[in-house]
């Protein structure tokens, strides 16, 4: 299966390894807006069995934008940190 294009920006703010890293949890980021299809779940499913995590802010648009392109369903299969522990502004 030939991987699309859109997938580059992914590796921007995802991480790949075995080094110790913070523990993924529910952030702030907000679901997607579209529901997911089968081939966006099935990425999600095996970047998370591959040790992936999604680093992002509540407050950005890109990171928001990176999770919409998962689709709701999968987005919420996405191992997610949240980098802004600020509360100030949410």
């Amino acid at each position: 299966m030939r991987r699309s294009l859109w997938l580059l920006p992914l590796a921007a703010g995802l991480v790949f390894g075995s080094a110790e890293l913070p523990k993924a949890q529910a952030g702030n980021l907000g679901d997607a807006v579209e529901p997911s299809n089968a081939e966006q779940l099935s990425l999600a499913r095996e970047l998370k069995q591959a040790g992936v995590i999604f680093y992002g802010a509540w407050w950005c648009g890109a990171c928001f934008h990176q999770k919409n392109l998962f689709g709701t369903e999968a987005g919420r299969e996405l191992p997610y940190v949240e980098c802004d522990k600020d509360d100030a502004g949410r």
